[in-house]
């Protein structure tokens, strides 16, 4: 009987180490980039760099994820930003973090897994994200045209509202420079 439960445990372990929804080993972070203007080249300073963590569960049907925890920042005087990450991870299914970066006037980097952004110009063919050795990646954000911010929709990162506070705050400086009225702003708090 113990040798069965044994097998069944060794065996369901097994089945979710290959799912991908548990690492055995990993070390999660620091995340960190740079924001530049497309054009230009020059930083671009108070940019939201919003990391998002979700906890992945296997289901029948695949992988699920759970909100965990999140961490935004905003870029400094060179554009630079940094993540702290959740550090050494053993027998753990938390995924790598999801970023999302945002400044009013510029194009959107939506949320994206970090693991796809390494894997950017392999897949998508363009030139706005570059890494260097050190695996710190330079996010090329483009000016937009008033009539240009005015169609958009600003994609938000997932979790509650009290963990975006600053993507809510530059939302809002949006709103507030393309002439939307003030009941299109979020509350702050």
């Amino acid at each position: 009987m113990m040798r069965t439960i044994t097998t069944l445990f060794f065996a369901l372990c097994l089945l979710t180490l290959c799912s991908g929804c548990i690492s055995i080993l990993r070390y999660d972070g620091p995340y960190e980039g740079c924001v530049i203007d497309a054009e230009s080249g020059k930083p671009i300073e108070g940019a939201v760099a919003h990391g998002t963590w979700s906890k992945v569960h296997p289901t029948p049907a695949g992988r699920s994820t759970e909100y965990l925890d999140s961490y935004e920042v905003l870029t400094d005087k060179d554009g630079n930003f940094k993540i702290p990450g959740k550090g050494l991870l053993v027998f753990s299914n938390i995924d790598v973090i999801t970023l999302t970066i945002f400044k009013a006037g510029y194009t959107q980097w939506e949320p994206h897994s970090w693991l796809g952004l390494q894997n950017w110009n392999n897949w998508s063919g363009d030139d706005r994200l570059t890494w260097d050795e050190a695996g710190k990646g330079t996010f090329k954000m483009k000016k937009m045209t008033l009539e240009e911010r005015r169609k958009r929709v600003i994609t938000f990162p997932y979790g509650p509202n009290k963990t975006k506070k600053l993507m809510l705050r530059e939302n809002n400086r949006e709103n507030i420079e393309i002439g939307r009225s003030a009941s299109t702003l979020a509350p702050e708090e």
